[in-house]
């Protein structure tokens, strides 16, 4: 299933070129092996690895969208110096000024990282919270080796040389161009529109361009898309105001390669997510600006198919705060859903709001009953999953 409300995450730099490019070329890495293994976990399209820092283990996304980044609470425990302060914007265009430091030493698996730059950032975003991690192993950290994904066996290889990949049996390679923040930026195109696509891991979505409502609507079929009215997705400083975007199904030009019937959506963001990216096993190469990519045979299916709604907890209560239009679908925008089938939403505590967040109680179901409150009246619906695109 294809779940619209999407953790979109991608940290924007706004600070002098020189100042960045010193900052974020700082630190080392040392390794016992020529090749070594990160191991991660997959929750809800986002992967997250251990890292070791004065001895105690962090849980930290990675994510070549963003710098490296600290929580407020491990730079309080380290007691180190900040170096300076910056205006930072997430992928809701939402910008806060943060503190930046550099870290002594991070230890991931066998490998050693030394004074590596980091922004520190307080996660304080509820959504952000349910994914309990510490930090983010940013694009600058990670640009010191050579990082091949393999979301299917939940490992990062990595090594200094490239020598240890064999170029030869990848498929294709796309070229990009790094931010300051080394993370790959990459050319393309959809329709006569000219796009540069952040190559970001992470973003939990498909393809992400900007949102421009009646452009496409002019350039595609009313079978391969989609209008959506509310919040699409959740950044670093929270969810995205609500606003009228689009899902399509179309060709797609990346690097001036051609990719057919992608799944493509609109946003703040122009973006490349780990749901097209788990099709493949790719291999990031930050010395000669290329991305290697593998096919595999198990690719996952195009289409669309949903409820038609979206809802998030806010002080316990679950809200829709996303809707498909024109669809004949009976939710409305700011319902408080109260059972979804057996399932007593009012019983839900404030500590287990994260656990449904993450694990929606009708995610692997292909009808529902529901109940939802609108106007302090209560309304019971009989919903069907349905194929909005295929």
């Amino acid at each position: 299933m294809k779940i619209r409300l999407l953790f979109t995450f991608l940290i924007l730099l706004n600070f002098g070129c020189n100042s960045s490019k010193i900052f974020y070329n700082s630190g080392l890495v040392n390794s016992k092996n020529e090749i070594e293994e990160i191991k991660i976990i997959i929750i809800n399209d986002l992967p997250l690895c251990q890292v070791e820092i004065e001895g105690k283990t962090y849980n930290f996304l990675v994510d070549t969208g963003a710098p490296t980044v600290i929580s407020d609470e491990i730079f309080q425990t380290l007691k180190i110096k900040e170096s300076h302060k910056s205006s930072m914007t997430d992928s809701q265009n939402k910008k806060r000024q943060e503190k930046f430091v550099k870290i002594p030493l991070i230890k991931i698996g066998n490998l050693i990282f030394k004074n590596i730059g980091s922004a520190v950032i307080k996660f304080d975003n509820n959504e952000l919270k349910c994914y309990g991690f510490d930090g983010i192993v940013g694009a600058n950290l990670l640009a010191h080796l050579f990082c091949e994904f393999n979301y299917q066996e939940n490992k990062i290889f990595v090594s200094k040389k490239i020598s240890e990949f064999s170029i030869e049996n990848y498929d294709f390679s796309l070229h990009f161009n790094p931010k300051n923040q080394k993370t790959p930026i990459i050319n393309g195109k959809i329709f006569d529109k000219n796009l540069s696509f952040t190559f970001d891991t992470g973003f939990a979505g498909n393809i992400k361009i900007p949102n421009n409502l009646e452009y496409y609507k002019n350039k595609i079929s009313e079978e391969k898309l989609i209008i959506y009215n509310g919040a699409s997705s959740i950044g670093l400083y929270g969810k995205s105001d609500f606003n009228k975007t689009v899902e399509l199904k179309n060709n797609i030009y990346i690097d001036n390669i051609l990719f057919e019937d992608e799944l493509i959506d609109s946003g703040e963001s122009t973006l490349i997510g780990n749901k097209f990216l788990k099709d493949y096993i790719f291999l990031i190469d930050w010395k000669n600006n290329k991305i290697y990519f593998k096919n595999l045979n198990n690719r996952s299916e195009k289409q669309i198919n949903s409820f038609g709604f979206s809802y998030l907890f806010n002080n316990g209560k679950a809200l829709v705060v996303s809707k498909v239009e024109d669809k004949n679908i009976p939710i409305n925008l700011g319902d408080e859903i109260i059972r979804i089938d057996d399932f007593d939403f009012t019983s839900i505590k404030n500590e287990e709001t994260c656990k449904y967040f993450l694990n929606k109680v009708e995610k692997d179901k292909q009808m529902i009953e529901i109940t939802i409150k609108r106007d302090n009246n209560l309304l019971n619906f009989k919903l069907k999953k349905q194929i909005f695109i295929k």
